[in-house]
């Protein structure tokens, strides 16, 4: 762990994405606060206007601030991805690591059920479920936790099959350790590298599936923004008004850059030698 963590600090692209990624939490989390601009509050007299000293990012067409928009837009969109990405690893390592140390017919029944639901157009279930179930942010959550495991149970699934039977676990059977303890204690934080490298790079996807999905009007719904949404409305009044995408699209930009350019890095730290390759 610790020559991991060595590796990670001389990646260059992920301290710098690290520092993004601070940078944009503590704006999100402590911008609209210092500004004093709550992002719902409209002038409908002033309208749409340019950047300018009052206004850095300029106003919609309610009159309403984009940087404090922005700011709490981004604070939905970051949520959406965090927590929907933990619902997928939650879902996806049970899955996996039960398919994987069981084996046999269990292991062939489970994996043949996540095969099935690859083939599914899984944008398609999440369109349907928040069209069935109201339009909310939790459904948000779910929707996109509940398909974004598949991937995760797969890779889980074939770092336990192969850690299941090396010496170390079947030395603990043997001392009396049960299946679950040995589970625990011995064949999961060997494969926490990968789980931890896949659950970085399920972020910046989750963000952007969050992201069409408020660009379709089905995701985070008014007066509440997100990212997505802003991106929405900032395409339909491009032509006149292009400051309203612009803005937007640059803090979600460089947010899934970071996000990227730390998932690289913590790869290649956990396994430099398919790093090279």
């Amino acid at each position: 762990m610790r020559s991991a963590g060595a590796r990670f600090r001389r990646h260059r692209g992920a301290l710098v994405g690290v520092l993004v990624l601070v940078l944009v939490t503590m704006a999100v989390l402590l911008g609209p606060a210092l500004l004093d601009r709550p992002p719902e509050r409209q002038d409908l007299a002033l309208g749409p206007t340019a950047p300018s000293f009052a206004h850095p990012f300029g106003t919609d067409y309610e009159g309403r601030d984009l940087l404090a928009r922005v700011l709490a837009g981004g604070r939905i969109s970051l949520l959406v991805g965090l927590v929907a990405t933990l619902v997928s690893l939650v879902i996806g390592v049970v899955w996996g690591a039960v398919a994987g140390f069981v084996g046999g017919r269990l292991d062939r029944l489970m994996m043949r059920i996540v095969d099935v639901l690859y083939g599914l157009p899984y944008m398609f279930f999440v369109i349907i479920l928040m069209v069935w179930f109201g339009r909310s942010l939790v459904n948000v959550f779910i929707g996109l936790g509940a398909i974004s495991w598949l991937t995760m149970a797969r890779i889980v699934r074939a770092e336990v099959a192969g850690l299941a039977g090396r010496d170390f676990v079947l030395a603990s059977r043997l001392a009396g350790v049960s299946p679950l303890g040995a589970l625990l204690r011995h064949v999961l934080p060997n494969a926490a590298g990968p789980i931890i490298v896949y659950g970085t790079l399920t972020v910046p996807r989750v963000m952007i599936e969050e992201s069409f999905l408020s660009f379709l009007g089905l995701g985070v719904q008014p007066p509440a923004a997100s990212w997505g949404s802003l991106l929405a409305e900032g395409a339909s009044l491009f032509r006149e008004y292009p400051w309203l995408l612009f803005f937007p699209a640059l803090l979600l930009s460089a947010t899934l850059l970071a996000l990227n350019f730390v998932g690289d890095g913590l790869r290649e730290s956990f396994d430099p030698g398919e790093a090279r390759r």
